[in-house]
């Protein structure tokens, strides 16, 4: 591994800092326990399995998850480790931020969960309504 290879991915975590959202979302509904959220998490804006691990390295919650493959977009997917067959979470009251505040456009930025997903994500936003400021 190369100091290169090491560094990119900080300098584009910083970057991502400075994004501006383009679209705001509203999400509706509640949660219906299917535990589908915990076996297939969408990580868009996720390029490398070493962008990953420095991910773990930087935010130690995300060590309770592990890469399973990309989606049909080339996205890669995580799963949680901890859910078990009865999609009870051993961890529910301390249970990373990314699970406390899903769904959310950064998890699921193009409004797309889960089929049978108690919650709905709705343009609150749209970015010509940014151009027209």
């Amino acid at each position: 591994m190369n100091f290169l290879s090491f560094i990119e991915p900080i300098y584009y975590e910083f970057l991502a800092k400075f994004v501006p959202q383009k679209i705001l979302y509203k999400t509706k509904g509640e949660c219906l326990k299917c535990a589908k959220c915990c076996r297939y998490i969408h990580c868009d804006g996720l390029s490398s399995e070493m962008e990953f691990a420095f991910l773990q390295f930087v935010h130690p919650e995300y060590r309770k998850f592990k890469l399973s493959g990309k989606d049909e977009f080339g996205n890669f997917i995580i799963i949680c480790k901890l859910i078990d067959k009865d999609n009870i979470c051993p961890i529910y009251n301390k249970r990373p931020s990314v699970c406390q505040n899903y769904p959310n456009s950064k998890n699921h930025p193009k409004g797309n969960l889960h089929t049978g997903c108690g919650f709905s994500i709705h343009p609150e936003k749209s970015f010509k309504d940014f151009l027209e400021k």
